[in-house]
């Protein structure tokens, strides 16, 4: 039997449950036995008796030691990135926690130790590349099918759009601040449902009386939440950069669990799902793309669901995991 100890810099947060903790927790195989533990309890005891050290988002000095001891005793190291950690722009809130000469340092000499990384994208994969001689593998985030049931509800038409996120993605919202302007005016029956955050500038942009608002829930408890919630569409706004080009479809997964079509960037990793692309950077192409899909939105919605069922549920996409489990 191979023992994997999984480690994530912070075990409770949304990376760790798309990333790390999330989907090892969910492998039930008498092959392995997989353990889990957090980055302040890591010493010779802990490690020694592992065969595989599983890191997820490791960039520090205290990463690179940690990983530095189990290459001595010996351990195979499988890393995981969900980001470009490597290009941050300077509006997100980590910009100088990645973007530091340690840091740098750090995650140099962390990439050249791996047997093994894993990412979620082809993009992060072209860039890693250049990064270290280890095998990279695309492993795309997947629905928790085993924590919440991947159940398609109808499509019904409730007048509502949404966007979910926080500060890291204030400045992709800003940049189109006024086509959702236009559209609040285009759309004077329809509310704006601002979900984890509400960005500063949006009562400035959008009527009160079409603003709705969910505050920053607990994981699980937000994913019931947003079941429940009834909305026709979301947004998820991108400025056009190496970070942005980079990011995963997990938008697009929660925007069907929802019950919603999607408006997203026509970047790569969106290529081939059912998602209505807009150009970022195009005056009056996201306005545009908003309401076409809007009058299209149960098709995009239910071509979506099926293809979620056939290749982006955790239960199938772990597969994968265990098969690479096989080969460390």
């Amino acid at each position: 039997m191979k023992k994997i100890l999984v480690l994530a810099p912070t075990p409770s947060d949304a990376t760790s449950f798309w990333r790390a903790f999330g989907p090892f927790s969910q492998i039930k195989d008498p092959r392995f036995q997989i353990d889990f533990n957090y980055m302040d309890q890591i010493d010779w005891a802990v490690q020694a008796p592992h065969d595989i050290v599983f890191a997820q988002r490791f960039f520090t000095r205290q990463h690179q030691n940690v990983l530095e001891f189990a290459k001595s005793f010996n351990k195979k190291i499988w890393l995981d990135y969900d980001d470009l950690v490597t290009a941050l722009p300077r509006s997100n809130p980590a910009y100088k926690t990645y973007e530091n000469d340690e840091s740098k340092q750090a995650l140099g000499k962390i990439l050249r130790l791996a047997d093994v990384i894993t990412v979620s994208t082809e993009d992060i994969k072209e860039h890693f590349k250049a990064l270290t001689q280890a095998p990279i593998k695309v492993v795309p985030n997947a629905w928790p099918d085993h924590l919440l049931p991947f159940n398609p509800k109808p499509f019904k038409k409730h007048k509502r759009i949404f966007w979910r996120g926080g500060p890291t993605h204030f400045e992709d919202l800003w940049n189109i601040k006024e086509e959702l302007k236009q559209l609040a005016s285009d759309l004077p029956d329809y509310q704006f449902l601002f979900v984890g955050h509400m960005p500063y500038f949006i009562p400035e942009v959008i009527p009160k009386e079409q603003v709705g608002y969910i505050d920053n829930l607990g994981i699980v408890k937000f994913y019931n939440v947003l079941r429940a919630m009834e909305a026709d569409l979301a947004i998820v706004p991108l400025n056009d950069s190496p970070f942005n080009r980079c990011k995963s479809a997990i938008g697009w997964l929660e925007a069907t669990f929802a019950g919603a079509a999607t408006v997203a960037p026509d970047f790569r990793e969106w290529q081939n799902m059912a998602i209505s692309r807009y150009k970022s950077g195009v005056a009056g192409d996201f306005r545009n793309v908003v309401l076409q899909t809007l009058e299209e939105a149960k098709g995009h919605y239910e071509l979506s669901c099926k293809l979620i069922k056939k290749s982006f549920l955790l239960s199938e996409v772990n597969k994968f995991r265990v098969e690479l489990l096989k080969t460390l």
